[in-house]
């Protein structure tokens, strides 16, 4: 079975509300790393200082391949309940770009 991992970036402020969308939709297999600061344009930071206020957070998820589509069609009908100016952004990537399948791996008792 082909896995892929999500990854969400999203405003930090938003985070909670992203969380309340995978709990109404039964999905708990997600990681968050949350204060990230970034820079979007020369006017647009978010660097957790008076000057450039709020930080961004980013969503891990591993879900079945086939799981994709479905997912990302929920997330473009959350993402429109999102203000306008609200950073969002998905990714995908095959889980096996990398994790190794460790099953497969060739190990030589030697390697160690």
């Amino acid at each position: 079975m082909e896995y892929q991992l999500m990854l969400i970036y999203i405003n930090g402020s938003m985070k909670r509300l992203l969380e309340e969308y995978f709990e109404g939709i039964g999905f708990f297999r997600y990681t968050i790393h949350s204060g990230l600061e970034a820079c979007w344009a020369k006017q647009i930071r978010h660097k957790n200082t008076q000057v450039w206020p709020g930080t961004d957070c980013l969503f891990y998820m591993t879900i079945k391949k086939s799981e994709v589509p479905g997912m990302i069609k929920g997330l473009k009908k959350f993402r429109m309940g999102l203000a306008e100016g609200v950073a969002m952004s998905v990714s995908t990537h095959p889980v096996s770009a990398y994790i190794p399948d460790l099953y497969k791996a060739e190990i030589n008792e030697y390697d160690f």
